[in-house]
């Protein structure tokens, strides 16, 4: 059996038993690992992990799980469920859906060490991006189960030592901080929409500290390892002022979920300047450092406000104009390659020219980079303003979809460089995934009234 084959029966076996264990053993949150034995399980894992490549890297029978068919065979599968999710949000606790992204992690994982292991320059941004998503996403999932997000409701003038276990969970629960509100703050549009509301308070913690500041959005406060962030607010139930309507986050698994963010962010940028601008630079060598001078100047810009005060509190952030601006220059390389690719299949006859594949690939890689910065950049700007990096959000699903395809077909690019027919129809449907991504998003059901990507 090929390798292309072994990667496909994988992928179909792991899908028939996780549609076994949603039948038998229900949702998967039923079965994730208790907060106490997250770090056990991530020793079991890496070990395993190491076993699995010890093995690949000396017998031949498992040298197919080191080759890139399999990698390309593991993101189809992780692909194809994600478009499921996509359109059916409720598949995200299906067992299908967690078995086939364990796998293509662990391909992932498997090309880090081999990647460490057989260092070479040229793959160093192979090397960041794979360690990068498999530290980033593992931490995340192990994490959860150590995650503590809490509603706490305080009126003016009153402190609060109670919170809500969530939202739609009326179980009452202590945090071990107290919350006092000295005074609420709001100012509107004219359409009466709000402007700005921030929080004055002091937190109380258990060793007797006392910590005063203010809570808005994009700007939480940290005390005794809470993240407490103004979520909403409400007329007070006396009818004199307001209620504040905190979001209590303990997130212990944060660092490590922002060291992956970070191993990916330089893993695009050295993807810049390796595969990228060694083929452009000739005719637009200008194009990626200037693209990067700019992205320099939003940020030192962007921190001393660019952004403006008329827009919702939410995207009053300095993260705002960066990850509109690398999305927009990760868009417009993406739509060149893409009007290459349609050039290409519809009109070009005969062998197919090396450099037009070489442009092609270049634009893929450059836009590839830019949109791991504005997906990146977007998670930050929400864990900021919202105390989560990542809610499956309809917009964040349908862009981890895009950056799913194109990855797809930067690997299959690498393990099949011959079939650049296959190539570039892959090429096509990551750009259809991108203007789903875009606008067609917004006119599905799941979106409509719950999405936080759809303002008004």
């Amino acid at each position: 059996m090929g390798v292309k084959a072994k990667g496909i029966l994988v992928g179909a076996v792991l899908t028939v038993l996780g549609l076994v264990l949603q039948r038998f053993a229900g949702p998967v949150e039923a079965a994730f690992p208790a907060a106490s034995a997250s770090r056990w399980v991530l020793l079991l894992l890496l070990g395993l992990l190491f076993l699995v490549y010890f093995l690949a890297a000396r017998f031949r029978a498992w040298q197919w799980l080191l080759q890139e068919e399999t990698a390309v065979s593991g993101i189809a599968w992780v692909l194809v469920w994600m478009l499921v999710l996509g359109f059916v949000p409720g598949v995200l606790s299906y067992w299908p859906f967690v078995l086939v992204w364990g796998w293509m992690l662990q391909l992932f994982g498997l090309a880090s060490i081999r990647d460490l292991v057989r260092f070479k320059p040229e793959r160093i941004p192979s090397l960041l991006l794979h360690l990068g998503l498999f530290t980033a996403v593992l931490s995340a999932t192990l994490g959860s189960a150590q995650l503590e997000t809490l509603e706490m409701t305080v009126d003016t003038g009153s402190r609060q030592e109670m919170a809500f276990a969530g939202e739609d969970d009326p179980t009452v629960v202590e945090p071990g901080i107290a919350v006092e509100l000295h005074a609420f703050h709001v100012a509107y549009h004219d359409n009466g929409m709000p402007k700005r509301y921030a929080s004055d308070i002091t937190v109380y913690t258990a060793d007797g500290q006392s910590l005063s500041g203010t809570v808005e959005v994009n700007h939480p406060f940290a005390a005794d390892g809470w993240r407490i962030y103004q979520y909403s607010y409400e007329p007070s139930p006396e009818g004199d002022g307001f209620s504040s309507i905190f979001l209590l986050v303990k997130d212990p698994w944060l660092p490590a979920v922002y060291a992956g963010i970070l191993l990916m962010l330089l893993g695009a940028l050295s993807l810049l300047f390796t595969r990228s601008y060694s083929v452009v630079r000739k005719r637009w060598g200008w194009l990626l450092p200037a693209g990067l001078l700019l992205l320099t100047a939003l940020f030192v810009r962007g921190f001393t406000p660019l952004f403006s005060r008329s827009l919702m509190p939410a995207l009053q952030s300095p993260w705002f104009v960066p990850h509109v601006v690398v999305y927009m220059f990760s868009y417009a390389l993406l739509s060149v390659a893409f009007l290459v690719a349609v050039y290409l299949l519809v009109f070009r006859r005969g062998a197919m020219p090396e450099k037009a594949m070489q442009l092609t690939d270049s634009l893929v890689s450059a836009g590839f980079s830019f949109l791991t910065f504005g997906m990146l950049f977007g998670a930050i700007w929400a864990k900021a303003a919202w105390g989560h990096y990542w809610a499956w959000d309809p917009k964040e699903t349908w862009a981890a979809v895009t950056w799913l395809a194109i990855l797809l077909y930067l690997h299959f690019r690498k393990a099949e460089p011959g079939r650049w027919k296959g190539a570039l129809w892959l090429l096509l449907f990551a750009y259809l995934c991108l203007l789903m991504c875009w606008q067609g998003v917004n006119y599905l059901p799941s979106v409509q009234g719950l999405s936080m990507h759809v303002y008004n």
